[in-house]
């Protein structure tokens, strides 16, 4: 965060030319911060499971399928669900909603006939492809969808009929975990972390679970 903050006052000081930003920049220059210790949590299929059984009790089935697509695809939340941004930034996309677009999420289109998925990721916009048959969670919540859709945005909330928003998502998840006895130390954002933890305790290669979690080292 205070990276995030010294990148915003040297923009408002270089950018803006404001005197204000330029003077906390200066300011923030000579401060010394500690650093946070690495996390180290993670969801385990187990929790997946109770998530998911837990979401479609509430009714919310979207964030059951999208848990099982980040916990078994590996994927960042953001990858799964997308995210809204101002309509005037850079990118198309088909799906608006007063002055925003939704963009870098899952859609319908990318999966083929096979039930192979394929995705360029948000954070390093690296290329993904998994076989859907593959991800028991995903498929059992393929079967309670019904008939796929042929476009569009995968995830989107039973509340809104809209793709979700992050903040919104993060919200009904910790409600639900909470519900099922998750500890708040846990995110949803772990689910990545679980997965690649529980492939490696399972003796998968370490190159195939790096290359599925696109990880360059």
């Amino acid at each position: 965060l205070v990276t995030m903050l010294r990148t915003l006052f040297t923009f408002g000081a270089t950018i803006l030319d404001d005197d204000q930003c330029r003077r906390i920049k200066i300011i923030l220059h000579d401060m010394k911060f500690t650093m946070g210790k690495p996390r180290s949590e993670r969801i385990t299929a187990a929790q997946v499971n109770i998530i998911r059984a837990k979401a479609h009790e509430v009714g919310l089935h979207s964030l059951a399928f999208a848990q099982a697509l980040q916990f078994e695809l590996t994927l960042r939340q953001k990858d799964c669900i997308g995210e809204w941004i101002p309509d005037r930034e850079l990118g198309d996309s088909d799906t608006l909603w007063h002055g925003l677009k939704w963009l870098r999420g899952l859609r319908w289109e990318e999966i083929d006939q096979h039930l192979v998925i394929r995705h360029v990721t948000s954070k390093r916009g690296k290329p993904i492809e998994a076989r859907l048959t593959l991800a028991p969670m995903v498929m059992e919540e393929l079967a309670l969808l019904g008939t796929m859709p042929a476009k569009g945005p995968i995830i989107v909330s039973e509340l809104t009929g809209r793709p979700w928003a992050a903040p919104e998502f993060r919200r009904q998840w910790r409600k639900i975990a909470r519900a099922c006895g998750i500890p708040d130390a846990v995110f949803n954002m772990d689910s990545r972390a679980g997965a690649i933890t529980e492939a490696l305790e399972a003796g998968l290669p370490l190159d195939h679970v790096r290359k599925a979690a696109t990880h360059s080292d």
